[in-house]
């Protein structure tokens, strides 16, 4: 028994995760427009945005309204001692005031303005 072809949007998915992990499309950058891509796969619109939903509900794209679909920093899979699985995203943000010595981190540099 053969397996049923993947849909139109997976396969589209597909091929740009596949684009992105292998470095094709790097992070930060834009993707094509929804109309480019809709014409480059041969399918309606829809059907792109479809497959842009899933890549977006992966946290693999970013879709930022008025600048375009941007490809996201991949993000990390942990798995606990106890086997439960879970996916995360890491920001790094500076600490401020008490957290420098609460987190044992440098403070951070101040500017040489002076507010007044």
């Amino acid at each position: 028994m053969t397996q049923p072809a993947p849909s139109r949007r997976h396969a589209i998915a597909e091929d740009l995760r596949n684009q992105i992990s292998t470095g094709l499309l790097k992070v930060g950058t834009r993707l094509p427009s929804e109309a480019q891509l809709a014409a480059h796969y041969a399918v309606s619109t829809p059907t792109l945005r479809n497959a842009l939903a899933l890549l977006q509900g992966e946290g693999v794209v970013e879709k930022i309204h008025g600048s375009g679909s941007l490809v996201r920093h991949p993000l990390r899979r942990m798995t606990y001692a106890d086997g439960e699985r879970t996916t995360v995203r890491a920001t790094r943000i500076r600490a401020h005031g008490r957290r420098t010595a609460l987190r044992k981190v440098r403070p951070p540099m101040r500017s040489r303005r002076t507010r007044w």
